[in-house]
């Protein structure tokens, strides 16, 4: 897509503004919208700096340029919205600063419409592929990234996991015993803790994990996912790495962090788990949430859903074969009554 801009002044020079903003939205947002609004405003930086727009004389209609600048990168509309909200109130900022200047009227913006999608989770051939792909990683990305299949967290979760937030869980069985259960205690959306049992095949690759690169290269870090400065793994790294893996895949269809997420639901959904629970192992707020935006149900499970309970009406005996006597006397009445249409 080819813009036309006047030829500006010269660009400002961003030095650590991102880094303020950053500090500026984590006191006035929650954790994730501020990732959220930070990485807008590192796009915004990156679209003007692309076309030789300074933040001193902004065009009035920048918003929407940075719009069709955003679709043309194959995001999705609901996306570009987050986007072009954090770059408004980066711009915003900027402006209360006196580092950027736009003309008055210049912050509504055409957005795409968004198009409702059905919730996508990895096929069991498409998942091995990307488990296939993510192990070639060096840890401990390699780990956080395969075990977002198996826990379902959000990635700004996963990665401030510390080691206290694993926890074992005795669960009750039928015959009496107990049965130990891996899982996170995670701190979420509005600060709310909640637990996420962690799948069964996902038990063995969070201990192989521990007992071996964790155990024996960053042992000190109370970080489960630690970087070599000390801190956790960032989580725009961790979302990259998801990218270059869907790149190598050459996948078509959508292959983000959430489509892991919605692969871990689905498959505990199509194990029996009802919508309730899975609300809050998600940490939604409602069932309606889980159920439009996160469940990949297919036409077969839900011919499935009802078939394999071989559900009917009638019972069979008696009163089934006087419903057919009674239907086959009122056929045979319109069949002789003549003139009927």
């Amino acid at each position: 897509m080819h813009y036309a801009f006047p030829v500006p002044p010269p660009l400002y020079s961003a030095g650590n503004v991102l880094d303020d903003f950053d500090h500026y939205m984590r006191g006035s947002r929650s954790e994730n919208t501020a990732i959220k609004y930070v990485s807008a405003a590192q796009k915004l930086i990156e679209f003007c700096t692309m076309h030789g727009l300074a933040m001193a004389a902004l065009p009035r209609n920048t918003l929407s340029l940075f719009s069709e600048h955003l679709v043309s990168q194959d995001l999705k509309p609901r996306s570009v919205g987050v986007y072009v909200a954090g770059a408004r109130r980066f711009l915003a900022w900027m402006i209360d600063r006196g580092s950027a200047a736009m003309p008055n009227g210049a912050s509504r913006v055409d957005l795409p419409k968004i198009q409702n999608e059905l919730p996508n989770a990895l096929k069991s051939d498409e998942l091995l592929q990307f488990l296939s792909v993510v192990s070639r990683d060096h840890e401990p990305l390699r780990s956080a990234i395969i075990l977002l299949a198996f826990c379902g967290l959000r990635t700004h979760e996963m990665v401030t996991l510390r080691l206290d937030s694993i926890s074992k869980v005795n669960v009750p069985m039928k015959d009496g015993s107990a049965s130990p259960h891996l899982c996170f205690t995670v701190r979420g959306k509005g600060d709310v803790l909640r637990v996420v049992p962690l799948l069964s095949d996902g038990a063995p690759l969070l201990m192989a994990y521990l007992t071996n690169w964790r155990r024996k290269v960053a042992g000190s870090s109370v970080w489960l996912f630690p970087a070599p400065d000390g801190a956790c793994v960032g989580d725009r790294t961790l979302r990259a790495h998801v990218a270059q893996a869907k790149k190598i895949m050459g996948s078509k269809s959508r292959l983000t962090p959430h489509t892991l997420r919605r692969t871990y639901l689905t498959a505990l959904w199509k194990a029996g788990v009802d919508v309730p629970t899975l609300t809050k192992i998600a940490g939604h707020k409602s069932v309606q949430t889980t159920m439009a935006h996160y469940l990949d149900i297919q036409t077969e499970d839900i011919v499935g859903a009802v078939a394999g309970r071989r559900v009917s009406l009638i019972a069979k005996g008696d009163y089934v074969d006087k419903v057919n006597a009674a239907s086959n006397a009122v056929g045979e009445y319109l069949n002789a009554k003549k003139g009927f249409k």
